[in-house]
């Protein structure tokens, strides 16, 4: 498959996940924002239509679904798991925790730190990922994993203080557009968000002890194209939970 299928094929699949996203919006009573992630959905899949025959030729009858309420019930869902198999989509919800890394180590208590957004100690957390997932200019392995969690759990209205986790998500936005322009212009080639860079390959290896991790950290050089990748990952996440920021 040519790079720019894959691209488009990448925006088919997140497309139609804004569907998915439409759908839960519906059902945890927001109707506006499910509507309005449904118009630009279904805009953007008939736009990839006319503008790339080969989608077509995958799926004679995208187009049809499309005009009919079909593809927004049910059909989105059939479809998503077919792109996801033709590119290889690693499921961001099964990469281990314990395998990548933020700011300050290993992510292992990433999930906990989400769960507390929503309890007392939310701003102990808040705090947490603040400080660990974006600097400045950079964002990190973990980062657009943590964001999807955040987002999420923002999306289903389960935190204390949403207008924190809001801020948190724009400052780790300015940082991965930062660094993905940094990235370009050091001459990275990465073009479009590739959930590949969570094989199994290509993540941390198990813990052993805290000595072995420094070492690690010690040796750690991801190279040019693989942090554009996380930036435009953390984008794509963003760009996925819009209507909820």
């Amino acid at each position: 498959m040519e790079d720019d299928e894959r691209a488009v094929l990448d925006r088919l699949r997140v497309l139609l996940r804004k569907i998915g996203c439409a759908n839960d919006a519906q059902d945890h009573g927001a109707p506006a924002e499910a509507e309005s992630l449904r118009r630009e959905a279904v805009a953007g899949i008939g736009e990839l239509l006319r503008e790339h025959a080969f989608l077509s030729g995958l799926y004679p009858d995208l187009g049809a679904a499309l005009a009919t309420w079909r593809l927004e019930a049910f059909g989105w869902s059939e479809l998503v798991d077919d792109v996801e198999r033709r590119l290889q989509f690693v499921d961001p919800q099964l990469v281990p925790w314990n395998r990548v890394v933020h700011f300050d180590g290993r992510a292992t208590e990433v999930p906990d730190w989400v769960v507390a957004l929503g309890r007392d100690g939310h701003r102990s957390a808040e705090e947490q990922l603040r400080r660990s997932l974006a600097r400045e200019d950079r964002v990190i392995q973990a980062t657009p994993l943590a964001l999807r969690l955040m987002l999420g759990a923002l999306r289903f209205g389960l935190l204390r203080d949403a207008a924190a986790v809001r801020e948190i998500g724009e400052r780790i936005g300015a940082a991965a557009r930062l660094q993905a322009e940094t990235a370009e212009r050091r001459g990275a080639k990465a073009t479009r968000p590739d959930w590949s860079l969570f094989r199994e390959d290509r993540l941390w290896p198990p813990f052993v002890s805290a000595e072995r991790d420094e070492a690690l950290w010690a040796e750690w050089r991801p190279g040019d194209e693989e942090v554009l990748g996380w930036a435009l990952l953390t984008l794509a996440v963003i760009d996925e939970h819009e209507a909820f920021l």
